[in-house]
């Protein structure tokens, strides 16, 4: 069974590269430092999207895997288990690179939007990634409808 799916605003052709983020660099704007001054790995990064910047720190990463989970849960995606086991452990970290990951996942800007982003595997027809659109409200995170995409490969 293939899955085709498309953003919803338009459907766009994505690069992909071998071991490389969807997150791209040229796309998110991060900065970091860690904040008790060592050389470690930061605690905080910024994502720097169209509409502003979002600053997001390691301990956000509990609310927001639970926030995942509880998504997942709820959802029908082919792959639900494998992303339910890949997500339920899995611990929040800022490397040197900047990047918010949390397990598999990363947390950046994705066609405008700050979303988690998942690279499950290469199929015949591209990269198929899991995309689960993210807010950071008053009261906390919240992750909105996981859904599957296709990224094709520049031909």
């Amino acid at each position: 069974m293939a899955i085709v799916a498309c953003h919803k605003e338009a459907p766009q052709e994505v690069q992909v590269l071998p071991e490389v983020p969807m997150v791209e660099s040229s796309q998110t704007g991060t900065s970091a430092e860690p904040s008790d001054g060592s050389s470690g790995n930061p605690d905080r990064t910024v994502i720097t999207l169209p509409t502003g910047s979002v600053e997001v720190t390691v301990q956000d990463g509990a609310v927001l895997r639970e926030a995942l989970l509880k998504r997942l849960r709820a959802s029908d995606v082919p792959d639900r288990d494998e992303l339910l086991l890949w997500t339920e452990h899995a611990s929040a970290t800022i490397g040197p690179d900047r990047v918010f990951r949390l397990g598999r996942w990363i947390l950046g800007d994705h066609f405008g939007a700050l979303a988690l982003t998942n690279r499950l595997r290469q199929t015949d027809q591209g990269a198929l990634i899991y995309v689960a659109p993210v807010a950071k409200e008053s009261g906390g995170w919240t992750v909105q409808e996981v859904e599957p995409e296709i990224a094709h490969a520049r031909r």
